[in-house]
């Protein structure tokens, strides 16, 4: 086979070249019409079927409880545990470091 044989040949109207099993143009621009209308109508819908409440509150009640918890006590032990190996410094904490 010679590779001119492989050209498509303009077709008799000279609207370009012909292919064999190619959607026609109007059918490419209904399609994209109809799912156009379709996501819209649909859009409507949804928003249709979710309206917001207007009494509804902006945030939920607080609940609150009747019986006082108690709070625990101090306790004199650390709350760190350091495993074996690790120890403490006397350096002052870092305030900032380079990201913030």
């Amino acid at each position: 086979m010679s590779a001119s044989s492989n050209q498509l040949t303009p077709s008799a109207d000279g609207a370009g070249l012909t292919r064999s099993g190619t959607v026609p143009v109007w059918m490419l621009k209904l399609t994209a019409i109809a799912t156009v209308l379709n996501v819209f109508f649909f859009g409507f819908g949804y928003a249709r079927a979710n309206v917001k409440d207007v009494a509804a509150p902006l945030q939920p009640p607080v609940v609150t409880i009747a019986t006082a918890r108690a709070t625990p006590a101090p306790t004199t032990a650390p709350s760190l545990n350091l495993r074996r190996g690790v120890r403490t410094t006397a350096t002052a904490p870092l305030t900032s470091t380079r990201h913030s």
